[in-house]
């Protein structure tokens, strides 16, 4: 109780000077101006990286697509890869190569969509 009163009259007996001082308000002034300098150039870089951001998705699915169109327009009769072995699993893995090697591809771009798409939306302000 007593720690209680000693700090109400501490409050009570404390009343600050405001005065207008030239000093303060310039220096006040020049924080403020570097606090905007700095939100400045914050906004700047997060604008270089959302672009950076965008133009890897861009190309992320070009590139996936041009592979995916690629080997989907192989002969149906070509083999991506060959285990030259008479086990089931890898024959079927090797007669079904092409459909794999595409279900693979779009398993990345997909996840790569969504990679980039949470990275874009953890960067958000």
């Amino acid at each position: 109780m007593e720690k209680d009163k000693m700090i109400e009259a501490l409050f009570a007996d404390f009343h600050p000077e405001l005065n207008d001082n030239d000093k303060f308000m310039a220096s006040l002034n020049r924080k403020l101006d570097a606090v905007e300098c700095i939100k400045k150039m914050q906004e700047a870089q997060l604008r270089r990286y959302r672009l950076a951001i965008v133009v890897a998705l861009g190309l992320a699915i070009v590139a996936g697509l041009a592979l995916f169109f690629v080997i989907n327009a192989l002969p149906e009769g070509v083999k991506l890869f060959s285990f030259d072995t008479n086990w089931v699993p890898l024959a079927f893995i090797e007669q079904n190569s092409r459909m794999i090697t595409l279900i693979v591809i779009a398993l990345l771009i997909g996840w790569g969509i969504i990679a980039i798409s949470n990275t874009i939306q953890k960067n958000k302000v």
